[in-house]
C-alpha cells in the first residue's frame, strides 16, 4: 500500500476539472479524496457538487471553494476576546 504526500496530490495534470462546466485553464489540480469529501460534507458545500466522487480531479480554484471554503475567514470570536477569557480563568487561581 502506497501513501501519497500532500505535495504529490498537488501536481500538474494534463486533464480537466471534474466540476461540470469548469473552464479554468490552470495547471494546478487536486484529487478529491475521502478527507476532502468529509470536509465538503461538514461545510455544506458538497450539496452543490453532489455528483463528485472520491478519486476525481478538481482544479485548484474549485478544490479551495468546495473543500477549504472557510480557509481565509476570520474566527467568530476575535483572538483578543479569547485571550481575555483565558486570562480571567488563570486569574482565579493566582489570587
Amino acid at each position: 500500500m502506497k501513501f501519497l504526500s500532500r505535495e504529490i496530490l498537488f501536481t500538474v495534470a494534463f486533464s480537466s476539472c471534474s466540476v461540470q462546466y469548469c473552464n479554468n485553464t490552470t495547471g494546478r489540480f487536486r484529487q478529491f479524496t475521502s478527507l476532502a469529501y468529509k470536509k465538503a460534507q461538514e461545510k455544506g458545500t458538497y450539496t452543490t457538487y453532489n455528483y463528485l466522487t472520491v478519486g476525481q480531479q478538481l482544479c485548484h480554484t474549485h478544490y479551495m471553494s468546495i473543500v477549504e471554503s472557510d480557509r481565509n475567514r476570520k474566527s467568530e470570536t476575535p483572538a483578543s476576546m479569547e485571550i481575555n477569557e483565558v486570562n480571567r480563568e488563570i486569574g482565579k487561581y493566582i489570587k
